[in-house]
């Protein structure tokens, strides 16, 4: 590592584990490297597309998946922002659609839209920094 350069990896973590969860789950049944993390409560973190500020449905260090109205093209390009802070890139990767019955519809939106960020190491950032903010309102979802 370069002097002057963050060891975001390391940051992410430690952190992970002081909130008590999973740092690495590869191997698992679903081929995910890293766990992915919802929210309880409302956040700070918004996903930006057009302008139009989208619900989070989980976040990783591979990536975030979010609530849209529209289908979005495979590689197009979504902003990720925490308050008053961190703002980063991601590439659209995939998008289905959501398919809850009535009963259980937690939002309006149609789609769940699947977004990767551009670098590991912008994907560590992010969630380090999450992690610090957010960490009381994080829980991890199951692997399987």
């Amino acid at each position: 590592m370069s002097e002057g350069k963050k060891d975001w990896k390391g940051d992410y973590e430690k952190l992970m584990k002081q909130c008590g969860f999973t740092v690495q789950i590869g191997g698992k049944a679903d081929n995910r490297r890293h766990p992915r993390l919802a929210f309880r409560t409302g956040t700070s973190i918004s996903v930006e597309t057009d302008a139009t500020p989208c619900q989070i449905v989980n976040i990783s260090v591979g990536g975030i998946s979010f609530y849209a109205d529209v289908q979005f093209p495979d590689g197009q390009p979504v902003t990720i922002s925490l308050e008053g802070g961190l703002t980063q890139t991601l590439q659209v990767d995939s998008f289905h659609v959501e398919e809850l019955p009535p009963v259980m519809l937690v939002t309006p939106h149609k789609y769940i839209i699947g977004a990767r960020f551009l670098s590991e190491e912008d994907g560590y950032r992010m969630m380090a920094e999450v992690l610090r903010k957010e960490g009381d309102s994080l829980f991890e979802l199951p692997t399987a």
